[in-house]
């Protein structure tokens, strides 16, 4: 490469950097306008639906001292209720395979290994959140691509809460459940011990 070539290079890449840096100010005026408008939701969920990186969770073997696939570690997007108020954040979370599954090599021998489906994984351990506008300009950036995610898990979560309340609500109140039953009893007991005591 000469070095025309290396300073034609050099001066794109400067280029490149101011239009960055500018738009990355955009990027936190994104955040917080997509923060603020769901603030004034008052949803009151947290969620953590999207992953922004993942890598795998490797612990060796007591026994042999190999590497073994333990499950993975992700970095989650998620709203979440912190000192400061509802805001997106991020949280690096560990998840444990749920068993493992066993299995017969081509060669008749038995084999047990674990379950790699992100279905067959629980959350281990996850570390405290820290609010998006404090991340990483990648992570920002990268995170903007998961709102939509946001929107989608919220309204899932609401509707649960919506149904669940509904199902408390009639189970509490419907004069032919056991609860029902067993409240009307209570009551009535002890307005016949009020009324003994007067």
């Amino acid at each position: 490469m000469t070095e025309v070539e290396f300073s034609g290079q050099l001066s794109q890449l400067a280029k490149a950097a101011k239009t960055l840096n500018e738009k990355s100010d955009s990027v936190n005026a994104l955040i917080e306008h997509f923060q603020a408008t769901l603030r004034t939701l008052n949803i009151g969920l947290e969620v953590w639906p999207a992953r922004l990186e993942s890598e795998p969770w490797n612990e060796p073997d007591a026994a042999d001292g190999a590497s073994g696939k333990r499950g993975y570690i992700d970095t989650e997007l998620g709203f979440v209720k912190l000192d400061r108020g509802w805001v997106l954040a991020t949280r690096r979370a560990q998840y444990e395979w749920d068993g493992i599954l066993s299995g017969e090599l081509e060669d008749g021998t038995e084999t047990m290994m674990p379950l790699i489906s992100r279905k067959h994984a629980t959350i281990y351990a996850a570390d405290d959140p820290t609010p998006l506008l404090e991340e990483s300009r990648h992570l920002r950036i990268e995170a903007l691509k998961h709102f939509p995610e946001i929107v989608e898990a919220l309204t899932a979560e609401a509707q649960n809460a919506i149904t669940t309340i509904e199902s408390a609500e009639k189970f509490v109140t419907s004069g032919t459940t056991p609860f029902a039953e067993l409240a009307r009893a209570l009551l009535v007991s002890r307005e016949g011990t009020e009324i003994k005591k007067k």
